[in-house]
């Protein structure tokens, strides 16, 4: 279940591919879009530790953590994620090894950091 989840979730990687020479602002942008537009407050979320990575077959993902509000307005702690353009994002969560899956294949190499 897990590898056909995997293998479902880079097949549409595959075309969310975006040059970071040629926009890193609008991908950045794009891809936080991507992981906030689901939340209670996306206007609330913090970001740390972001960087554009490309993974090993040579896509563009936004990596780091985020820090989002819930429904009492409280902040519920960092969690790593990964986000690219056109829908695709998997964020951690307790009950989830998805990320401890992509990460190491998807956050592969830091190719710029987002501030």
């Amino acid at each position: 279940m897990k590898v056909a989840a995997i293998m479902a979730l880079s097949a549409l990687a595959f075309s969310c591919t975006a040059s970071a020479a040629s926009g890193d602002a609008a991908f950045v942008a794009a891809a936080k879009a991507v992981v906030t537009q689901d939340l209670k407050d996306p206007e609330s979320v913090k970001f740390k530790g972001l960087g554009i990575y490309q993974s090993a077959s040579g896509l563009n993902f936004l990596c780091g953590e985020m820090n989002a509000k819930n429904s009492y307005g409280a902040y519920t702690g960092y969690v790593r994620f990964v986000s690219a353009i056109e829908g695709l994002k998997v964020i951690d969560s307790p009950d989830s090894e998805m990320l401890n899956l992509l990460w190491p294949q998807w956050c592969y190499k830091k190719i710029a950091s987002v501030r």
